[in-house]
Order: structure tokens, then C-alpha cells, then sequence
């Protein structure tokens, strides 16, 4: 089997929606943000076979796509295509490509960049919460609205149980 066979099966088995839609996420009627230009709007279309923004003026096909977004070679964007679509390259395709080149994260090391981000992001905001509701209370306690009082306590034992689980779940994945 040829390249260019290759290429056209899988074609066949991966539309150019459905690689926008792993890549950008879902979408309203088959346009997403282009991640090519700043998009308020979507404004990145797929029809058919054929990808392209509206805004910046960007086109091509699903392999074109996944090249410029994840800057990879012409190979490797067959590979990560050929990879979603459950097709096997040829040996020949295997063999030219290098040892050396980019591989994306896995699923797992991209989970735990983002807990990690999120314990970060929530630590900071619990910190801030605390003090917030330090000065909360003492002006409660001045003024004798317990209630108020409550409502910042439970704010914080809120916030103590997210990072609390964030904190699990990172140790857990590594």
C-alpha cells in the first residue's frame, strides 16, 4: 500500500470534524474557535474533508490541521491521524520516521499537568478566601452577626475539601 493510499483511507475513517472535535472540543454546529489567530467567535469551519477559518483564512485538510496545531512534521501528523482513525501505517511509513521526534503527553501526564494546576489555582484562591474571611469575620464578630460568621466558615471548609481532593488525586496518578 502507498502513501498516498494510506492517507486516503484514512480520510475514509476520520472526517475533518471529528479531528477538530478531539483536538478543540466540541462544537456548535461544526465551527470552533481557530486556535490560529484570537477568535472571539467561532470561526473555524470543517465541511467535509476540507478545514477553514474564516477569520485568519487558514485552510487545509486534517492532516494540514493537525501539522500546524501540534507543529509537526507531514509523518507525524499521518501518524497521530492514522492513530485516531485505528488504521495501521504501512512498515514503510514506521521505518522513516525518526526516533527523535516530538510524541505528544499521554492522557495521564496531561491529567496530572492540569490537577497540579488546579491544586496550585485553588491553593491560591483558598489563601485568598482566608484572608478575606479572617477580616469577614472579625467585622461579623463586631457587628454579632453570627451567621455571616458561618457562611464564611463553611466557604473555607469547602475550599480545604477541593485542594484536599486535588491533593489525592495527584498522588494517586503518579
Amino acid at each position: 500500500m502507498n502513501e498516498m493510499n494510506t492517507f486516503a483511507r484514512i480520510k475514509e475513517q476520520l472526517s475533518a470534524s471529528e479531528v477538530l472535535t478531539h483536538i478543540l472540543g466540541p462544537s456548535r454546529h461544526h465551527t470552533w474557535r481557530c486556535p490560529f489567530h484570537e477568535d472571539k467567535t467561532p470561526s473555524l469551519s470543517a465541511r467535509g474533508p476540507a478545514i477553514r477559518c474564516f477569520g485568519c483564512g487558514w485552510a487545509g485538510d486534517l492532516f494540514r490541521f493537525i501539522e500546524d496545531h501540534h507543529n509537526v512534521s507531514r509523518a507525524d501528523a499521518l501518524r497521530i491521524a492514522a492513530d485516531l482513525a485505528g488504521v495501521t501505517l504501512p512498515q514503510c511509513t514506521r521505518q522513516r520516521e525518526k526516533a527523535d521526534q516530538p510524541r505528544l503527553p499521554s492522557l495521564q501526564q496531561s491529567l496530572s499537568q492540569v490537577y497540579q494546576e488546579s491544586r496550585k489555582l485553588l491553593e491560591g484562591i483558598l489563601a485568598i478566601t482566608r484572608r478575606c474571611a479572617a477580616d469577614a469575620s472579625r467585622s461579623a464578630w463586631s457587628a454579632r452577626d453570627s451567621e455571616a460568621v458561618w457562611d464564611v466558615v463553611e466557604i473555607g471548609a469547602v475550599l480545604d475539601r477541593h485542594v484536599e481532593i486535588l491533593r489525592m488525586q495527584v498522588t494517586h496518578e503518579q
